[in-house]
């Protein structure tokens, strides 16, 4: 079966004019914005180059080993994406614009988005998710008791100047938290740029807190987005999703494997889609929300900062870095939980007792659902 790369190979050589821009398309352009551009795309809207041009530079970069670094939790085929993009005649000469990426461990705030001029009347704004970075999945951790989250902010300024800088119509999309705040920005942006938008996608990006989603202004943009997630979704199935959601098959087994968009499967200019969510999936969700639930605000916050209070004290700045050197960590790690005052730690493990509680009692729930389930349990 066919992944992105493949529909490069099948259908780069036909041009938008002879096949309008479609899902698949999105997709791509999502998933290139996981890329490092910075000195090779202008930070500017003014400031435009052909895809072609940026994929071949990039490929001949000096420092490529260092620009894919990211790529981490990122399929690394991204970069073959690119050059293959970049040399077909649908996707060459696509103008790229305004890459702007943002880290900062201060404000926990991990952002990047970059800008495709596709024609004079319509433009592409691509949102990245999240990164290896120990900010990024705090961030992302953070959306379970803030909103907005930096990023979120971030990214209706990025729609804002994109509105002011660009002509004709504005398409959003991005891949994890990319496609969350694709959405976002498209809820909260101008009234005046709301209007311009013509359709948003969000790739396997969790969702809102019911909060947000009854907003005035979110449920404007309802009709305009399109949710895709594998049938064993671990990350869009977060939250609250009041939109249209399309369940994509995918060549891997494992939930978390499928969170890849290289694993999904494409035939023609569509996706292949199945019936719904696996039997599993439905668990994590139900479970996470249950959680959530019995949880206050200020408990989620107290959490989320103790574990990644525990995690800092290793000094590591990325996954990477945790991973790379884990017997040192553990032992910093373990050294930083003797440290934790008496009440946080008992609070950090109470929440999690109550999770494993949670987990025991959506069982019965998921067998009513689906009697397959009792499969996941031998």
């Amino acid at each position: 079966m066919n992944n992105i790369l493949d529909y490069i190979a099948w259908r780069g050589d036909v041009s938008f004019e002879l096949s309008p821009f479609n899902e698949v398309d999105s997709l791509i352009l999502s998933q290139l914005s996981y890329l490092d551009f910075a000195g090779l795309v202008g930070e500017s809207f003014s400031d435009q180059t052909a895809l072609s041009k940026i994929a071949h530079s990039f490929s001949n970069t000096s420092d490529l080993d260092q620009r894919t670094e990211d790529l981490a939790l990122v399929n690394k085929s991204t970069v073959q994406l690119l050059i293959a993009a970049g040399n077909s005649r649908r996707f060459g000469d696509i103008k790229m614009c305004a890459y702007i990426k943002s880290t900062d461990r201060a404000k926990e705030e991990q952002f990047a988005a970059v800008a495709f001029v596709l024609d004079k009347k319509l433009n592409y704004l691509a949102f990245r998710g999240t990164d290896g970075s120990l900010v990024g999945w705090k961030e992302d951790c953070n959306m379970a008791f803030m909103s907005p989250v930096p990023a979120q902010q971030s990214s209706v300024e990025y729609m804002n100047s994109a509105c002011a800088g660009l002509k004709g119509e504005i398409i959003l999309g991005g891949h994890s938290k990319g496609g969350n705040l694709a959405v976002y920005a498209s809820a909260f942006c101008l009234p005046k740029n709301q209007k311009r938008i013509k359709s948003i996608y969000n790739y396997d990006g969790p969702g809102f807190e019911r909060t947000i989603v009854e907003k005035e202004e979110f449920q404007a943009i309802l009709p305009l987005i399109c949710t895709y997630m594998p049938q064993s979704s671990v990350v869009g199935i977060l939250f609250e999703h009041y939109e249209t959601c399309v369940v994509v098959e995918s060549s891997k087994n494992v939930g978390v494997f499928q969170h890849d968009p290289f694993t999904w499967f494409v035939y023609g200019t569509a996706f292949v889609t199945v019936g719904g969510l696996t039997t599993d999936s439905i668990f994590i969700d139900i479970t996470v929300k249950h959680w959530l639930e019995q949880l206050d605000k200020d408990k989620r916050e107290q959490f989320i900062d103790t574990l990644f209070e525990v995690l800092n004290a290793t000094h590591a700045e990325t996954l990477t870095d945790l991973s790379d050197s884990w017997v040192k960590n553990a032992r910093l790690i373990i050294k930083a939980l003797a440290h934790i005052e008496p009440e946080t730690r008992e609070a950090v493990l109470q929440t999690f007792h109550l999770l494993f509680k949670t987990a025991q009692t959506t069982v019965p729930t998921i067998v009513e659902l689906s009697p397959h389930f009792k499969n996941l349990l031998s």
